[in-house]
């Protein structure tokens, strides 16, 4: 990133590893004098620390910062905050470009929610099968919530109940599975119930499905 450099520990092995591997290697008298050339000293603009700079740092690049956080400090104050458009959570953005306007969402997983939702133009055949059961008893839901930067929910009910209707070929992957896990922990922990109906039980079983969502509205009531 332009204006900072930091120099991890990481770094400092992998060096120390290109010159154990390049030992005995006689170098040009260029490279000699520009090891032997005094590194560049810089005063920090947030924190105004004087010190000096490793030379390895690119050639073009202007250094105007000692560290990652000196950096964000400083554009706190210079830029204003942004709201995200998914979880509303106020957020600095870590890069700022003058051409580009700026990021409407703080984090990957806000923007992959909120392109979800602008995709989705029409539900699938297992969310018209249980949208049409719950019409029929009559009880108060919504459909496609968002819950900030956890999920997109197929079926809230009676703002407590969660149903949500799982594709065969999708939720069968280890990663969506992983995540599935995730979801209904947060969602049990912040107390939420949480019904998972699979795509062959909705199909096949449907009246074993309808049973189950009707002993769980009749226990919320």
């Amino acid at each position: 990133m332009a204006g900072v450099y930091v120099r991890t520990k990481e770094h400092r092995q992998r060096m120390a590893r290109i010159g154990r591997a390049h030992k005995g290697i006689r170098l040009s008298e260029a490279h000699i004098a520009k090891l032997k050339k005094p590194r560049k000293v810089i005063t920090c603009l947030s924190c105004r620390k004087t010190g000096p700079i490793s030379y390895r740092i690119g050639r073009k690049q202007i250094v105007k910062f000692c560290s990652w956080k000196c950096w964000q400090q400083y554009h706190k104050k210079k830029y204003p905050k942004l709201r995200c458009r998914c979880c509303n959570a106020e957020f600095i953005p870590k890069y700022f470009n003058k051409n580009k306007p700026y990021p409407i969402h703080c984090s990957l997983k806000c923007n992959g929610i909120n392109w979800v939702l602008k995709q989705k133009k029409q539900d699938t055949t297992i969310e018209r099968i249980i949208e049409k059961y719950l019409i029929k008893i009559g009880v108060d839901f919504k459909k496609q919530v968002r819950f900030g930067k956890i999920a997109i929910v197929d079926f809230l009910i009676m703002n407590e109940l969660i149903v949500q209707c799982d594709g065969d070929y999708w939720h069968s992957l280890q990663k969506v599975k992983r995540r599935d896990i995730r979801q209904d922990l947060w969602f049990t922990n912040n107390g939420y119930k949480i019904i998972r109906f699979k795509e062959k039980d909705i199909k096949n079983n449907l009246n074993k499905c309808c049973v189950k969502i009707r002993k769980e509205i009749r226990r919320l009531s």
